[in-house]
């Protein structure tokens, strides 16, 4: 997939990932940007799988395809991110296959023993139930609230909300993304029109804030995502009261071509990942990597050539056959990445399969804090970094382990919901439950039963108010009424 200014043939995907090109222009710079997108099931005590990519989303989709419904995703043609958006979508389970009045959600991202990520919900319902989506809808707000439009608890008269903060009742509770036309992120276009940096060339403003990109709520953003991280999700799986599960080693490539006329040299982009999605109902996660370049001219977005891929540690890295006579690159022996242009071929692309040759490394283009009169590199002569490794950079020598480390760690109980929203652990802790389940025992997977809350009924709006690594080295895994419409006996 690619904007109207580039060729048709301008992204081809290796097997694995979807991708898109987004043509754009800031501070008087043509720039392109490559996404790349890969999707993983949810591996309990293991590190995720990857399976068949979801298609790259080119507008936000809200739930139940609603327009009124706050956002199930968003959109993944954004330009530029500066942090790592983590949400999640799902429901609520009682723990027990009897409804429950109450439970605890929660959500967290540890790496080698720091917390980078934790948050808690309070779910409660005055009738007993067995699942509530996790949805803005069922957290606090409402209509002509700035923060959650469409929640429950500003006005007395809608009752109160489902989802709720534990540290503060009247802050909007929810893991889900936050969707573009919300007051919240609206308010950060300052005078930019939305429609003009979504279109297929956008035209980004000198003073543009960039977090506007941002989806996730901000407690749910990180500064990187480097892959090996643990994800500890509870009460968000039927029968399964705690599920954590590991992010793949992996990294997003672009072998970018067909700019040499323009005075850049072909080379291979290694992409930042920067999004973060997991849908529990579904128990799968998608990954989204991106990366820039800038570019002379228009005519430079009609000719690049970009063959996008996602390598994930210990699988083959394939890059596809182009459907373009100029396909078959030569691989270099033991060489992982292309990009030396030959007669008749398009650098970067390779047999399926095999490893394309070496190629310089392209640097994404830096954008935070560019000096308004600062001197800027012509085309001819962007920089480029050492060639790229020849693989993953491999997972940090694993330490010692420490008598009774790992009887500390399973026995660390995940904040609970009187507590603060996101506790910090101590430095080698991780958010577990008490009760873990035995390696050797299976998780559980029930149907879910008739007796759940599903999203509430569509309310008018109030008058006067708009609504607006190798396996023995992994370590081991981190262990109010509401209104009459949403009753426990909805499906």
């Amino acid at each position: 997939m690619s904007g109207g200014l580039f060729s048709s043939d301008a992204i081809v995907t290796a097997p694995g990932c979807a991708a898109a090109a987004i043509a754009w222009r800031y501070r008087g710079r043509i720039h392109a940007t490559i996404v790349v997108k890969a999707t993983f099931c949810l591996v309990p005590d293991g590190t995720m799988r990857r399976i068949e990519p979801e298609r790259i989303v080119e507008h936000d989709v809200p739930h139940h395809d609603d327009p009124s419904s706050s956002t199930r995703i968003t959109r993944d043609l954004a330009p530029h991110l500066t942090k790592v958006d983590v949400v999640l979508t799902g429901h609520a389970y009682s723990p027990t296959e009897a409804p429950a009045q109450s439970v605890q959600v929660g959500l967290a991202v540890a790496d080698e023993g720091r917390t980078l990520l934790q948050k808690s919900l309070l779910v409660r319902h005055t009738a007993a139930f067995r699942r509530i989506p996790l949805v803005y809808e069922r957290a606090f707000g409402g209509a002509g609230y700035f923060d959650n439009p469409v929640g429950l608890g500003a006005l007395p008269a809608d009752g109160q909300p489902s989802l709720v903060a534990p540290a503060d009742p009247r802050r909007p509770a929810c893991l889900g993304p936050i969707g573009g036309t919300w007051p919240s992120r609206r308010k950060l276009l300052g005078a930019c029109q939305r429609t003009s940096i979504e279109a297929p060339f956008a035209e980004i403003p000198d003073d543009f804030a960039w977090e506007y990109f941002q989806a996730a709520p901000p407690d749910q953003r990180l500064d990187r995502l480097r892959g090996g991280e643990w994800i500890v999700l509870h009460g968000v799986r039927p029968g399964v009261p705690r599920l954590a599960t590991r992010v793949p080693r992996a990294r997003g490539l672009a072998s970018v071509s067909g700019l040499t006329e323009h005075g850049i040299s072909d080379g291979t982009l290694v992409l930042t990942a920067d999004t973060l999605r997991i849908d529990a109902d579904q128990e799968r996660c998608t990954l989204v990597w991106r990366g820039q370049l800038a570019l002379p001219s228009l005519s430079a977005l009609a000719s690049m050539r970009a063959v996008a891929s996602v390598e994930v540690e210990g699988e083959p890295l394939s890059w596809p056959e182009s459907s373009t006579p100029a396909a078959r690159a030569q691989p270099a022996p033991n060489s992982p990445v292309s990009g030396k242009s030959e007669a008749g071929v398009t650098p970067g692309a390779a047999r399926h399969g095999a490893a394309p040759s070496r190629a310089r490394l392209l640097d994404t283009v830096p954008l935070e804090d560019e000096p308004e009169g600062a001197p800027r590199p012509k085309p001819a002569t962007l920089p480029f970094r050492p060639d790229l490794p020849p693989a993953i950079p491999p997972a940090p020598a694993p330490q010692p382990r420490r008598r009774g480390r790992e009887d500390l760690l399973l026995t660390q109980p995940f904040p609970t919901a009187t507590g603060m929203v996101s506790q910090r652990l101590e430095r080698g802790t991780l958010p577990f439950v008490v009760n873990r389940p035995s390696d050797s025992a299976p998780h559980p997977v029930r149907g879910v039963s008739p007796a759940e809350i599903e999203e509430p009924a569509r309310r008018a709006p109030a008058a006067g108010r708009d609504v607006a690594a190798s396996p023995a080295a992994e370590p081991p895994p981190p262990d109010s009424p509401p209104r009459a419409a949403p009753g426990p006996e909805a499906s």
